[in-house]
C-alpha cells in the first residue's frame, strides 16, 4: 500500500522495440565511396535471413556484414550528384524496418584546386 487511495499491482511488462541507434561516419561527401558502421538496439541481425540499408535516392549500398546482433558495417558511394543535406538511414531485417531521420548528411563535394607550376 503506497498510501491514500493508490495500491502498488507491479510493473508492466516491457518489451525490447528494436531501436536505431547512430550511423558513423555521419556525414560524407558527393562523389565520396565509404564504410559505414551503423549501430542499432535490440536488434538481431545474427539470425537474421535478409538485411537491407537504405540511405536514400543517389546513394548505392552494398550488401551489409554482421559484425554482431546490433552492428552492421556496409559499404556506400554518394553520386556525385547526390542532393545535399540530411538523410533518413533505414535498416530492413526479414519484416522489421527501423529508422532513424537526419542520421546521415551528405555534404557538397570539396572542389580540388589544381595549380601548373611551368619552369623555363
Amino acid at each position: 500500500y503506497l498510501g491514500a487511495d493508490v495500491f502498488f499491482t507491479g510493473f508492466a511488462g516491457t518489451t525490447d522495440v528494436p531501436e536505431f541507434g547512430s550511423i558513423t561516419p555521419d556525414n560524407a561527401e558527393q562523389g565520396d565511396t565509404l564504410d559505414v558502421t551503423i549501430t542499432c538496439k535490440n536488434t538481431k541481425f545474427e539470425q537474421a535471413e535478409e538485411i537491407t540499408v537504405d540511405l536514400g535516392k543517389n546513394i548505392e549500398v552494398g550488401t551489409p556484414g554482421v559484425k554482431s546482433d546490433t552492428e552492421l558495417r556496409v559499404n556506400i558511394t554518394i553520386d556525385d550528384n547526390a542532393e545535399i543535406g540530411d538523410r533518413t538511414v533505414s535498416v530492413t531485417y526479414d519484416s522489421t524496418v527501423i529508422s532513424k531521420a537526419k542520421a546521415f548528411t551528405v555534404n557538397k563535394k570539396t572542389d580540388t584546386a589544381t595549380t601548373t607550376i611551368t619552369t623555363e
